[in-house]
This record gives C-alpha cells, sequence and structure tokens, in this order.
C-alpha cells in the first residue's frame, strides 16, 4: 500500500497532496467503564479488531469482538497535518447468543491517529445505552477480514 500512495503522488507532483491512508485493520484493546449495578464490577478488557474500510469516495468502520460487531453509518478522517483522528458514528449488532445480556446499540467513537503510516490508533467510545470506555490499537495489518475469527487469525499470538 505505501508503494502504491508513493507512485499517485509522484503521478500528481505537487499541485495535489494524498490525504493520509488509513486502510486496512488492526488489533486492540476495549476497556469498558460500564459497571454492573448488582456487583458494581466492571467487566474485563477484551481483545477487538478495527477494521477500516477506504476508498476516494467513502470510509467505513468496523469493529469485531468475540460477541458482536459495529458497522459505521457515519465515518470521517480528519489530517491537518500535525493530528489525525477518525470519528464514527456506529450500529452494534449483538450474536443471537448474546442477546439477553446485550442488546442491539448505537454508539459513536472517536480515535486519534499516531504515526504516517498510522501506528497507533487510540480514543473514546459510548452508546446510547448510557455506556462508554476507551479503545487502542497497537498492531496494524494491511489485510482487510470480514468476522472476528479471521481476524484473530491474523495476529495468533494473542
Amino acid at each position: 500500500m505505501p508503494e502504491l500512495k508513493e507512485q499517485l503522488q509522484r503521478t500528481l507532483g505537487d499541485n495535489y497532496s494524498l490525504e493520509r491512508e488509513l486502510g486496512g485493520g488492526g488489533i486492540g484493546t476495549l476497556t469498558s467503564f460500564w459497571e454492573d449495578p448488582t456487583t458494581s464490577k466492571r467487566p474485563a478488557s477484551q481483545t477487538v479488531f478495527l477494521v477500516v474500510r477506504q476508498s476516494a469516495s467513502r470510509l467505513t468502520v468496523v469493529l469485531l469482538t468475540a460477541e458482536s460487531s459495529s458497522r459505521s453509518s457515519l465515518a470521517s478522517l480528519s489530517d491537518d497535518g500535525t493530528n489525525a483522528s477518525l470519528a464514527y458514528m456506529y450500529l452494534n449488532r449483538p450474536d443471537s447468543r448474546v442477546e439477553h445480556r446485550s442488546r442491539m446499540h448505537n454508539g459513536s467513537a472517536f480515535l486519534e491517529i499516531t504515526g504516517r503510516p498510522a501506528t497507533r490508533i487510540r480514543g473514546r467510545y459510548w452508546t446510547d445505552r448510557d455506556s462508554r470506555g476507551e479503545l487502542d490499537f497497537d498492531q496494524r495489518s494491511f489485510r482487510l477480514v470480514d468476522d472476528f475469527r479471521e481476524a484473530a487469525a491474523m495476529f495468533p499470538a494473542q
């Protein structure tokens, strides 16, 4: 991917600038700040995978967990040359086996991007279930995946 971007930039010349490329995926951690009302305990952090599909006209963000997937309905990549961020709204659909304790919900996330190309993506999320937490992705792959099992196979040491 980086080679393609460099080739395109050479072809376009100095009059045009290619924006940051973010397509691919990464493995990270979701830390929820939600507390169980009966025990006052927070759930354990969980491994999650971020999948970003980017084209000239569209940006789609998918977050995969062992129990659900979230797909963006609106996503925006901002880069002012110094700082970059990814903001998106999503619909989360839990697997049928966990719907009794994890209902479908809407949410938003704001993630800051470090590195060129991106080496770390970190930020916050919040939902219409009055839950919120943090996301932190520190390993990247340019390969795109469609489900949690496929994503987990890309990072077998996890």
